[in-house]
């Protein structure tokens, strides 16, 4: 067992690190995050960790974080003919009209489709070689347990399907990959969930020449210092955060913690369902941006559990990246246009909420829940 530390952003690493390979501490250092380390050979009760004052916060690195979805419901062939969610934000108004629905189709027309942008889906990973993905799906990181399995959840490939799938999502020209942080439980523990981040960034970070826009979509919550410092490196970075608001039905704003989803870099998102009404087990409060579909889901799943490849999901995990694809066809496209320091102000400036006039479309009052 070993333990996550974080230090003090007016701290002095270089006095903490002397002191603490003076003790004979094992210290493990990430590429990404200067602030951030692993002391592998001390469990949390085996130091008086006040005796450094640079430390903020103390985790063991066994401490859990979860996939955000209440349940796969079916594994049937579609839901009144498509994903409704598809319809729903590809329109300013509800296209809901005294209760009916309007034909639901993955026909949809998509002036842009993200070519060009790559998207990150940190979760249980991606089923490579599922159809929705086309080929446009690799891996980039696999905690050491998993031995190269992909997804062994379905978790991470319904969501990456959400973002960017062939049929079922909107940013079907983008490329995604994987970082494979939670099991087949759909669990993880917190030091893998910062390795796979680490990993995501150090490869956005590696393809910069490139000048491609990145998108990380999160749906993984818990209560992390640790995990909500990675999280601001990657936006630091210039990557967009999107994440999940959490399946707990609490108020953020009344002392609730659901990382990342607090933090103000972070894109949160809410659920709704059919019919613009929030989903009754959505996190709720002015933490929360924008709410998009997360209820009764057509998105992908794996094709060992249903051959047909297929499944209706709920959950905010659902909604993430259902918002995240809008970044990359609606906005993120015109980062072609910009150098790195300019899109690294734009990113900034997103991620204090001032976000742009046409997500409008997908939020509602942020203390709204029914």
């Amino acid at each position: 067992m070993s333990t996550i530390i974080v230090l003090k952003p007016d701290s002095s690493i270089d006095d903490f690190l002397v002191r603490a390979e003076g003790e004979g501490m094992v210290i493990r250092r990430f590429a990404s995050f200067d602030r951030i380390f692993e002391i592998t050979d001390r469990e949390i009760d085996d130091v008086e960790w006040k005796q450094f004052p640079e430390i903020q916060s103390v985790e063991p690195s066994s401490k859990t974080l979860k996939g955000n979805f209440t349940q796969s419901l079916n594994f049937t062939a579609g839901w009144n003919g498509g994903n409704w969610g598809l319809v729903r934000h590809t329109r300013r108004e509800s296209p809901w009209v005294q209760g009916a629905r309007f034909p639901i189709s993955s026909n949809i027309d998509i002036a842009r489709d993200g070519t060009g942008v790559d998207i990150y889906i940190v979760d249980t990973g991606i089923e490579i070689a599922h159809p929705e993905f086309g080929g446009r799906a690799s891996i980039v990181f696999e905690f050491n347990s998993t031995g190269g399995v992909g997804d062994d959840h379905g978790h991470g490939t319904a969501c990456a399907a959400c973002a960017a799938g062939t049929t079922v999502g909107f940013a079907r020209g983008a490329q995604l990959w994987s970082a494979k942080v939670l099991n087949s439980n759909n669990l993880g523990n917190i030091v893998d969930v910062l390795q796979g981040i680490d990993a995501v960034v150090s490869h956005y970070n590696g393809r910069s020449a490139t000048n491609r826009p990145a998108v990380m979509s999160i749906s993984i919550t818990g209560s992390s210092n640790s995990y909500d410092t990675a999280i601001g490196a990657a936006v630091n970075a210039g990557i967009v955060v999107v994440a999940c608001a959490g399946n707990d039905a609490s108020n953020l704003d009344g002392g609730y913690n659901s990382f990342p989803a607090e933090a103000p870099a972070v894109i949160a998102v809410g659920a709704i369902e059919a019919g613009d009404t929030p989903a009754l087990f959505t996190n709720y409060g002015s933490r929360i941006d924008l709410l998009a579909a997360g209820v009764s889901v057509y998105t992908a799943h794996l094709r060992s559990v249903n051959p047909l490849g297929y499944a209706i999901w709920n959950g905010t995990s659902l909604s993430c990246p259902i918002v995240a694809d809008r970044f990359v066809v609606m906005w993120v496209w015109s980062f072609f246009e910009m150098n790195r320091s300019y899109r690294l102000n734009r990113i900034s400036a997103i991620t204090l909420h001032s976000l742009p006039k046409y997500f409008r479309l997908f939020s509602v009052p942020k203390s709204s829940k029914q």
